[in-house]
């Protein structure tokens, strides 16, 4: 059986997450693990934070950032208030 080397898989992976998290403040950013939840759940920034402020949440994004790092159901459930108030809004 061939050997299958993955490194250059992995490695482009990994790139893919730091360019899509590029911007965010803190550990969440450079760690792989912030970098994932925060990717799950991204949209883009500025939509993100539009949201949020349309639906009366004001969270500044260090806060955001350590939320999406510590409790990652609590982002999810964030990321979808701003998603369902950017709908409504259009």
């Amino acid at each position: 059986m061939s050997r299958v080397k993955r490194a250059v898989a992995g490695r482009k992976k990994r790139q893919t997450l730091v360019e899509r998290t590029k911007g965010y403040y803190g550990t969440s950013s450079r760690t792989f693990r912030g970098m994932k939840e925060q990717a799950q759940h991204s949209g883009q920034y500025q939509y993100r934070m539009h949201g949020l402020k349309l639906a009366g949440v004001e969270l500044d994004r260090k806060v955001l950032a350590e939320i999406a790092y510590s409790d990652e159901k609590a982002f999810a459930d964030l990321a979808n208030v701003a998603k369902k108030a950017l709908a409504d809004a259009e």
